[in-house]
């Protein structure tokens, strides 16, 4: 799904343990197309950026 023309990216730095307890629960992201693969391969050395988060 692509996003919305009204949808806001957002660039998150996730590091220690957020990033550990995060990539433990990627088994649970597999409805969410490549969101699961992308966070598996996060270092945590740059801000991560998520398209698609709905204005209110």
């Amino acid at each position: 799904m692509k996003p919305g023309s009204r949808d806001i990216k957002v660039n998150i730095l996730i590091t220690g343990e957020e990033l550990e307890e995060l990539q433990k629960h990627t088994w649970s992201m597999v409805e969410a197309f490549g969101l699961d693969r992308r966070i598996e391969q996060y270092k945590g050395k740059r801000p991560i950026g998520f398209d698609g988060i709905w204005t209110a």
